[in-house]
Formats: C-alpha cells, sequence, structure tokens
C-alpha cells in the first residue's frame, strides 16, 4: 500500500513540474506564473510572477507580490551600492536556497547586472534598477504592489488607506545613504530612503531558462 501511495506521488509531483514548466514556455509578457515556493503567512505557498520581458529561451520575472522585507544594508554606509549590499547577499544566499528547490535553482539564469554609480554585477537573483522600472513598468498603476501577510508581520510598511506597500529598488537616490523606493501608489522621487530603513519590502527577479 505504501509503493502504491509513493507512487501516486511521484506522478503527481511530475505532473506539477510538467504543466509549471508549460505555463512557463507559453506565458506571455504580462501574464502571471507559478514558480518557487515562500513563507506567505501560513506557510509556504507557490510565488506568483509577473512575466516582464520574454526571448525564445528564456523570460525575465518579478514576484507580483512583496515577499519579505529586509533592510538594503543592515547599517548605514555611504560608500556602500547595490554590489556590496546585504539585501543582495540574503536574494542570492538565504531567499534562493529557501525559495527553490534544486530542479528550479538551476533553470534560474545569472544575469550580469549594469546598475548606475555601483559595479557591474552577477546575480540570480536580484532587484529592479530605476532604469529598468521605467522600462518595463513604466505608468505608475503598474508599479503598485500588495505585501503577503508575512511581509506585514515582519516590519513591511503598507498604505493605511490602500494596503498596498512600498518596495526596493536597487539604484542609490540624490543623497549617498539613500535608495530608490517605489512607493504605495508606484511613484518614485529622487530622494528615496535610508538604506538601513527596516520598513521597506523586496520584490525579487528572476531569468529562467525556458528552453527544456
Amino acid at each position: 500500500m505504501k509503493k502504491i501511495l509513493m507512487l501516486i506521488l511521484v506522478v503527481l509531483l511530475m505532473s506539477v513540474s510538467f504543466v509549471q514548466a508549460e505555463t512557463l514556455e507559453n506565458a506571455d509578457v504580462g501574464s502571471t506564473v507559478i514558480f518557487g515556493n515562500y513563507e506567505q503567512g501560513n506557510g509556504k505557498a507557490p510565488i506568483e510572477w509577473i512575466v516582464l520581458d520574454k526571448q525564445e529561451d528564456c523570460v525575465l520575472m518579478l514576484s507580483r507580490y512583496t515577499l519579505d522585507c529586509k533592510p538594503f544594508h543592515e547599517v548605514e554606509d555611504w560608500n556602500v551600492t547595490w554590489s556590496e549590499c546585504s539585501l543582495r547577499s540574503w536574494l542570492n544566499g538565504d531567499f534562493i536556497n529557501s525559495a527553490f528547490n534544486e530542479e528550479e535553482r538551476a533553470r534560474i539564469i545569472p544575469v550580469t547586472n549594469t546598475t548606475v554609480n555601483a559595479p557591474d554585477t552577477q546575480d540570480s537573483v536580484f532587484l529592479l534598477s530605476l532604469d529598468e522600472l521605467n522600462t518595463y513598468l513604466p505608468d505608475e498603476e503598474s508599479r503598485i504592489a500588495e505585501a503577503t501577510e508575512y511581509t506585514v508581520e515582519q516590519g513591511g510598511r503598507v498604505s493605511q488607506t490602500t494596503g498596498k506597500t512600498y518596495w526596493w529598488l536597487r539604484t542609490k537616490a540624490m543623497s549617498d545613504d539613500c535608495i530608490h523606493v517605489v512607493k504605495y501608489d508606484g511613484t518614485t522621487d529622487e530622494f528615496g530612503d535610508s538604506m538601513e530603513a527596516a520598513i521597506y519590502t523586496v520584490r525579487p527577479v528572476i531569468r529562467i531558462d525556458i528552453s527544456s
């Protein structure tokens, strides 16, 4: 009996993987797909992603909801850019290992990112730059995001009137100790906020191989 149940479980898991792969392969820009799992308030749940760009063999995706709340860098350091910040280390360490299994991680394509006033980096998981925000989400309405219950529990800031959240970009703002932030209404400004602020939320970006 146990062997039969195990066989059924394996078949079901294979079916889920197949459906997920097909969904990614057939996804269009602007559509929502499922990939990976992360704590969202009642245990781990499938992560929803918005497809920002699609090439023949890969898709670029932004999480639909903000998934956690972290400072850009844990201490104020005017010299810190995206390349050295603690948030980048967390995304490419604890987050990627928690959110994706081995098979899913193998499909994530490292990206060489160019960020204004910062060294180029190679990232498996990253944040949008201000330039990328303007390219992929040019209107303010498309930038508005909700936080998961877990993100709010971690201290994520939300608007008292709309319930929408504020999320980090990876580009430094006008002051050297500040980073650009997307506000609850989808707007940005040149001031950003202090990199050690622990109230802004995280909207990861990944590029996925869909060739196989």
